[in-house]
C-alpha cells in the first residue's frame, strides 16, 4: 500500500474584529449577556476540558479496552448535551416541566 503523502493545512487567524468591543462580557446563545469572569463561564469551559479528556481517553481505551471506551462515549454524550439543557436565566434551575421555553441558554 502506497503511503499518501500529507499536506498540513496552512492557516493564518489574522485579527478578528467584531467592532462591538465587549467590555468584559460575552454572549450567551438567546443573546443574553454574562460576565466573562461568571461562574456560568468558568462551569462552561470546565465541562469543556472534561468532555475532551473524557474524549482523548475514550479514544486511547478503544483497541485495548472497549467496553470502557463505549462507556466513556456515553459519558461525553451527556457532557455534551448538560450544555445544551435549557436554564431558567435568573435562577439557573431547569424549567419547570411542562412549560416552555424561549430562549436558548
Amino acid at each position: 500500500m502506497a503511503e499518501s503523502k500529507f499536506d498540513a493545512p496552512r492557516i493564518a487567524l489574522n485579527r478578528i474584529y467584531t467592532k462591538t468591543g465587549d467590555q468584559g462580557q460575552t454572549g450567551l446563545a438567546g443573546g443574553q449577556r454574562v460576565a466573562k469572569d461568571s461562574l456560568r463561564i468558568e462551569c462552561y469551559g470546565t465541562v469543556d476540558e472534561l468532555n475532551a479528556f473524557v474524549g482523548m481517553s475514550g479514544v486511547s481505551a478503544d483497541d485495548s479496552v472497549p467496553e470502557l471506551a463505549a462507556i466513556l462515549r456515553r459519558v461525553q454524550h451527556e457532557l455534551f448535551k448538560s450544555r445544551l439543557h435549557p436554564r431558567h436565566p435568573a435562577s439557573g434551575r431547569p424549567p419547570k416541566a411542562g412549560a416552555h421555553h424561549s430562549g436558548g441558554n
